[in-house]
């Protein structure tokens, strides 16, 4: 009987060891690998989860930025085709009536070289007395003229003549004191005077010429005016020569 029970004894601590081997073993293995493959699924799928939201991201951002950006771009593109088109069709139209008008104003003016003519006609003098000439554009009661200088041997002439049509607008002429003693002349009386004045301007009448006589240091002459046919005169005549030294003629435009 003590012979059974201790053969009994190691058998049964052999089956208690091989039980407790055969418990931890499955615990251990069973345990472990469901973690880690628990934890590599997950970060594996955060990963793909991660990676699909950012190309997701990066693929929608230029999809919005270009549907976007293309309609902006063909508007702003065609508006100011569509305008600078409008303008350059309007453009050459104005252009053309300008052209048109100014082309038809100076066909109409005279030039400087006819201004000349016509003031030395009017002065009664060839273009061989006259030296020093000179003509230039200016302005003479609002309007447009040519004035136009030149002198002769002994008399300076000054003309203002209108570029649209040629119109004498104002002239005068003088006569240096030097030459008044060296010119053929007579003695004149006042109404002599008024004789000569009439002779200059056809037509008028004594009752309309105005005339005085004047003392200039020392010196007597005869000085007046006149207004006749729109036109304002004003004289002064040496009475030892009767020479019309000082004369201008103003037209009331």
């Amino acid at each position: 009987m003590k012979r059974n029970f201790s053969f009994i004894i190691p058998v049964i601590a052999l089956i208690l060891m091989l039980s407790g081997c055969g418990s931890s073993e499955p615990s251990s293995d069973t345990s472990l690998p469901p973690e880690t493959s628990t934890v590599q699924e997950t970060s594996a799928s955060e990963e793909t989860d991660a990676s699909s939201a950012t190309q997701e991201t990066s693929t929608e951002a230029p999809t919005q930025e270009t549907t976007t950006e293309a309609p902006a771009s063909d508007e702003s593109s065609t508006a100011p085709a569509e305008t600078s088109e409008a303008a350059t069709a309007a453009q050459p139209s104005t252009a053309t009536e300008s052209d048109t008008s100014s082309g038809s104003a100076a066909a109409s003016d005279i030039d400087s070289d006819t201004a000349l003519a016509i003031a030395i006609d009017y002065a009664g003098v060839s273009e061989d007395e006259i030296s020093r000439t000179q003509t230039r554009r200016d302005r003479s009661n609002g309007i447009q003229v040519y004035e136009v200088e030149f002198s002769t041997e002994y008399r300076d002439y000054d003309f203002d003549i209108a570029i649209s049509d040629g119109t004498i607008v104002e002239m005068s002429y003088e006569i240096d004191e030097y030459w008044l003693g060296r010119l053929d002349g007579s003695p004149v009386t006042m109404d002599e005077a008024v004789t000569l004045i009439q002779e200059n301007v056809p037509g008028s009448s004594a009752e309309d010429i105005r005339i005085w006589e004047e003392r200039d240091d020392g010196w007597t002459l005869y000085e007046g005016n006149l207004y006749y046919d729109g036109v304002s005169y004003e004289f002064e005549i040496d009475p030892e020569t009767g020479i019309i030294f000082n004369w201008s003629e103003e037209r009331r435009i």
